[in-house]
């Protein structure tokens, strides 16, 4: 599942199951992050699984929060609990 996804992170033909690949994965964080820039001043609530906010947030810090490394490691140094507020 996600360790496949990171082994093979630069590999666009690799797939899990049906699933996206990491590259993919990453395009569409940044969709959500496009769209979310274009309503600018508005306050926003964006309700998801802690794998796409850890991954907001790795895109938004330009790597400084939410490794790809947490991603693999779900219960590493830096847990986001389900029903939090991030």
């Amino acid at each position: 599942g996600v360790l496949g996804m990171h082994l093979h992170a630069g590999d666009r033909s690799w797939h899990f199951g049906n699933g996206e690949n990491l590259l993919e994965f990453r395009e569409r964080i940044q969709k959500i992050l496009d769209l979310l820039a274009q309503t600018p001043g508005e306050h926003i609530v964006v309700v998801t699984h802690r794998g796409v906010i850890n991954a907001i947030r790795f895109a938004v810090t330009k790597g400084l929060a939410g490794s790809p490394r947490r991603l693999i490691l779900a219960a590493g140094v830096e847990i986001l609990a389900n029903g939090s507020i991030t």
